[in-house]
């Protein structure tokens, strides 16, 4: 709250967090044994010191994102599941220290025994 040898840094969020953030995720059963889930992560760009400056769309900064992840499961029985997946659907380009990975497909495959 108070700060007299950096009066700048005074009522200013703390670096590297941001004022807002929040995830989400929405699953439905499409049919028997076939899920869809969509999720997204969100954070507002938060300060770069503390005098509030913000800073850099650049390595090394941080960054406000919105990110978008879409997934397909199967599994046809108890044992076996196949899923694919596409995260940062929206190819969002976003920093948090170093570059967040963008748009990523991906296929999983998993048997319990």
């Amino acid at each position: 709250m108070r700060n007299a040898a950096d009066p700048a840094s005074e009522d200013q969020r703390f670096p590297g967090v941001p004022q807002w953030r929040a995830n989400g995720n929405l699953r439905w059963r499409m049919a028997g044994r076939v899920n869809a889930s969509v999720g997204w992560r969100y954070a507002s760009r938060p300060n770069t010191d503390l005098d509030g400056a913000v800073r850099g769309d650049a390595f090394g900064f941080r960054t406000g994102y919105m990110l978008v992840d879409a997934r397909v499961t199967w599994k046809p029985t108890d044992e076996l599941e196949a899923s694919i997946g596409v995260d940062n659907v929206n190819d969002d380009q976003a920093y948090v220290v170093s570059p967040l990975a963008q748009r990523t497909g991906y296929a999983h495959f998993r048997m319990r025994f």
